[in-house]
């Protein structure tokens, strides 16, 4: 193969790694939570504990306990309650058995039947029949009779409906399903490219610049989309920052590693270049001494 030939080949497969190198990340981390139900309630499991999810649900059970009961201070009761009950130890356990219990080798979040869910209409919601249960009991046990009028099954709470839910369920599904060997698919092409350089040192360095500008890109994407999600709604910021937390931690890793390869290989080159001395894998010829001119006699 000519050396044309392979500096072309070469540059494809560069290229073509260094830009699955971020879908890589983000699907490996999405089939994690597809796949890993410890990963999935560590990943979930802290939104029972944050405010802007227990705001939310407060106010939800509060509604439907008012539209039960008919009585205002029932509804306040409820409210305070709701917050007593989602704040204890004891509903992080509960919250935390929900998780579990629709986590079975996929995530309930893609299957639509679990604590979070997400359906084809872009709805966030979260199943609160378990926490109005809790509630009710504890309306009862303070003399609320009306309270028994609460039924045990509820409709999910919808955080929010938007279209861009649902295009970034499509995209979780679609990165979750090539999240276990798209990442060695990168790494391989990447290092393919760098062996069939025929400079090898500068391919591997250009190779480094392309992985952390496009890995970079991918990184603030993740944040900007996060944060559009959650303009808003500060129960979906919270959901969606606990969903994007792994691969928003892998991209930054990545984008790292990329930059001190390109930076540590552009200073091994130059400092090459000024020894005048080849680098190890490169072809590049060196400039031919002058012959010493002989010494009079």
């Amino acid at each position: 193969m000519s050396e044309r030939a392979r500096s072309i080949l070469a540059a494809i497969l560069l290229i073509v790694g260094a830009v699955l190198a971020p879908i890589a990340a983000i699907g490996a981390n999405t089939r994690a939570q597809l796949v890993s139900t410890d990963t999935f309630v560590a990943t979930y499991g802290s939104l029972a504990q944050d405010p802007a999810v227990v705001d939310a649900l407060a106010a939800a059970v509060g509604e439907r306990v008012e539209v039960a009961t008919d009585s205002d201070v029932a509804t306040a009761l409820a409210r305070a309650t709701t917050r007593e009950v989602v704040s204890s130890d004891a509903f992080g356990s509960v919250w935390e058995g929900m998780l579990r219990g629709a986590h079975a080798g996929v995530s309930a979040v893609v299957d639509g039947d679990g604590a979070l869910s997400v359906n084809d209409g872009g709805e966030l919601t979260v199943n609160v029949s378990t926490i109005v249960g809790a509630v009710r009991d504890q309306l009862v046990t303070w003399g609320f009779e009306a309270a028994e009028r609460i039924a045990a099954d509820q409709e999910p709470l919808v955080l929010v409906q938007s279209d861009e839910v649902a295009l970034a369920l499509q995209a979780y599904q679609a990165t979750a399903t090539v999240g276990a060997w798209l990442p060695w698919v990168s790494l391989a092409l990447l290092a393919a490219g760098v062996l069939l350089a025929v400079d090898r040192r500068r391919a591997l360095g250009r190779a480094g610049w392309v992985v952390f500008a496009l890995t970079g890109v991918a990184w603030a994407t993740v944040l900007i989309v996060r944060g559009v999600l959650g303009s808003g709604w500060p129960a979906v910021s919270a959901v969606a920052a606990a969903a994007t937390g792994g691969m928003v931690v892998s991209l930054a890793i990545i984008t790292l590693v990329a930059l001190a390869v390109a930076v540590g290989v552009t200073w091994w080159r130059r400092r090459g270049a000024a020894t005048g001395s080849p680098a190890p894998g490169s072809t590049e010829p060196t400039e031919p001494t002058e012959p010493s001119a002989p010494a009079r006699p």
